[in-house]
């Protein structure tokens, strides 16, 4: 069977990036947790679609949700989580 250059090209440069990230992956994981995890931050903020929004907006935004929570709260569609639980389930899910 014969490849065109192209195709060969391709190959070799997947090839490549996949012993760079392996490469990559090894380093980053032998980095402390707290490294990482800035790490996972970044690159995470870096693949996010964000819009390009005022922050007056946004907080007008955030404001209007936070209403709307406490709106279905009074008017028993929501329960209250105690803060208690809500910090363990988060300090769980740090481990």
């Amino acid at each position: 069977m014969v490849y065109s250059s192209t195709v060969l090209l391709k190959l070799n440069w997947e090839i490549a990036m996949t012993a760079s990230i392996q490469h990559i992956e090894t380093q980053v994981l032998s980095l402390p947790r707290e490294a990482r995890t800035r790490l996972a931050i970044h690159l995470l903020e870096s693949i996010e679609e964000r819009p390009n929004m005022d922050p007056q907006q946004v907080e007008l935004a955030w404001l209007a949700e936070a209403n709307r929570r406490f709106r279905a709260y009074q008017a028993g569609e929501e329960q209250a989580i105690p803060s208690d639980e809500v910090f363990a389930d988060l300090r769980a899910d740090d481990r």
